[in-house]
């Protein structure tokens, strides 16, 4: 989008860059301190054709969590076609003329000023004549076309000499849009490989929205009537995630390995049958299954201390197996990455708390800087391994195998990453404290599905992490209070207050060693 009242100044301040960003400044963007320092700037200044080629791969490193998509529509076609202008408008091309492009990067963000020695234009005029799609340019008009559709900002400084671009890190919402339209979605259906296979017709789909999605991924569940040589067969059920291209795509691709490896049969954890990734409007990540009880719903509904002992020997089984599984997964996060991840959810609380509940804010800050100080003592990684990435008890769901029998079965892998194992115990360790201290009758319950679920994923082992679980533990319960204050739904308030209480408590919580994990050796899920 171009806005011409954006100032370098401003977007310095919308990225948080600071004079740290210029003290902390490198000569080559390829240095490893473009990737791991949390500001950072650099400027390069080479023909045009190798600037591009130059800057493309460390900013694609730097922003790696930034869906493939958005970054060729936000960074590099922006910064492409502003080099193209910048020789073939600004320096009338000119090869004896300098084309300098400065990147200042944080965690937050960046901002890239691409500058020519042309004579400039006048860009209010040029912008209007565009808008009012007027004749306006005397090459092709692509620059201003891929800036207004960017979802970058763009700007202009030095009358018209320099181009402004900045780009925030930030998260679209996918719009559900047509996944909601019964007769559209009946037609894409009806293409399905697997029904095709078989000789199947479809006869109709009913589109019913879940009310547990994770905020900004909304999840339908869509029942297929079918038929077979005009036999009504009994309803499929399909669930459809709305996510980006790039998430659906490594929930795909992670799910499938897991589904045809150690998760599809045996009596741990199951993964639901990945079906297809739609790479057209509406994107949707479909499984095949009918989730019922999360797993809080699930160990209620259970009377005998063995159910529930056996329901989370198999959820501990299967997150030891995912971590042990080495299935390809294509983003690593680096210590920075986490720190980033963790700095933006704060970002984002004390906005949100801003805005409702302005008193909390002091408090939430007190607990910010508590947990950063023990982050400090904990943020460099074991080593990585494939995670969930937002394990826990609402990606945990009961349902029905093939044979008919209740089985628990977890999904929701797109934010599957290699990183820190902590961060998927931590996150049911997080839940399963906070059903504790909000059950009166069945708070026994939930300690000892903690402790069962504690002594079967360490298996008998100590790592060295073991101590730093209630950071952990603190970090999946920021994410939950974030979520919390992206619903904002009627009651808010007091699940706030609950989770902001939750998360200064688990920061003074035992690490786990008070337990003997040599008492429970399970066998092996993977």
């Amino acid at each position: 989008m171009i806005d011409l009242i954006q100032s370098r100044e401003a977007m310095l301040a919308e990225i948080g860059a600071t004079e740290t960003a210029f003290t902390n400044r490198i000569e080559d963007p390829h240095d490893p301190a473009f990737l791991h320092l949390d500001q950072t700037s650099v400027a390069v200044c080479r023909p045009w054709e190798e600037i591009l080629s130059r800057l493309r791969v460390p900013l694609a490193r730097r922003f790696a969590d930034v869906p493939p998509e958005r970054f060729i529509r936000d960074i590099e076609r922006p910064l492409k076609m502003g080099l193209g202008n910048a020789f073939k408008r600004g320096n009338q091309h000119d090869r004896d003329k300098r084309i300098s492009v400065e990147a200042v990067v944080t965690e937050t963000g960046a901002l890239i000023a691409i500058s020519n020695d042309g004579p400039g234009f006048d860009v209010e005029d040029t912008l209007r004549r565009f808008r009012a799609s007027e004749s306006y340019f005397t090459n092709k008009g692509g620059g201003f076309k891929a800036f207004e559709r960017a979802g970058s900002v763009v700007s202009y400084a030095d009358g018209g000499r320099t181009l402004l671009i900045r780009f925030l890190r930030g998260s679209e919402s996918p719009d559900p849009g047509l996944a909601l339209a019964e007769d559209y979605m009946a037609s894409v259906f009806s293409k399905l490989g697997m029904l095709r296979k078989h000789g199947h017709t479809l006869e109709s789909c009913q589109v019913d929205v879940l009310d547990r999605a994770v905020p900004g991924r909304p999840e339908l569940r869509y029942a297929l009537q079918i038929r077979e040589s005009g036999i009504e067969l009994p309803k499929m059920i399909l669930i459809g995630r709305l996510l980006s291209e790039s998430a659906a795509r490594r929930e795909h691709w992670v799910a499938r390995q897991l589904y045809k490896g150690s998760f599809k049969a045996g009596d741990g954890l199951l993964v639901p049958k990945p079906l297809e990734v739609f790479d057209r409007h509406p994107r949707l990540m479909l499984y095949r299954f009918d989730p019922g009880h999360d797993l809080r719903e699930h160990l209620e509904a259970l009377r005998d201390p063995e159910p529930v002992a056996e329901a989370m020997r198999a959820v501990a089984l299967g997150l030891r197996a995912l971590h042990r599984s080495g299935i390809s997964v294509d983003f690593d996060e680096i210590p920075r990455r986490a720190r980033g991840r963790r700095k933006r959810t704060q970002e984002g609380i004390v906005a949100a708390l801003s805005d409702v509940l302005p008193d909390r804010v002091p408090r939430a800050r007190r607990f910010f800087e508590a947990l950063e100080q023990r982050a400090a003592r904990v943020d460099e990684p074991a080593e990585p391994v494939p995670i969930h990435g937002s394990f826990g008890g609402e990606c945990i769901r009961r349902a029905e195998d093939r044979r008919g029998a209740e089985r628990l079965y977890v999904y929701r892998f797109d934010e599957c990453r290699r990183s820190h194992p902590g961060f998927d115990v931590g996150g049911l360790i997080a839940d399963l404290s906070r059903w504790e201290s909000e059950s009166t009758a069945r708070s026994d319950l939930f300690r000892a599905a903690r402790d069962v679920f504690l002594k079967s994923y360490f298996a008998g082992d100590s790592p060295e992490w073991l101590e730093a679980l209630p950071f952990f533990t603190s970090r999946a319960n920021l994410d939950r209070l974030g979520q919390a204050l992206e619903r904002r739904r009627e009651g808010a308030v007091s699940e706030i207050d609950t989770l902001l209480g939750q998360c200064e408590r688990s920061l003074e919580e035992p690490a786990g060693t008070h337990l003997d994990l040599r008492k429970e050796r399970t066998p092996t899920h993977e």
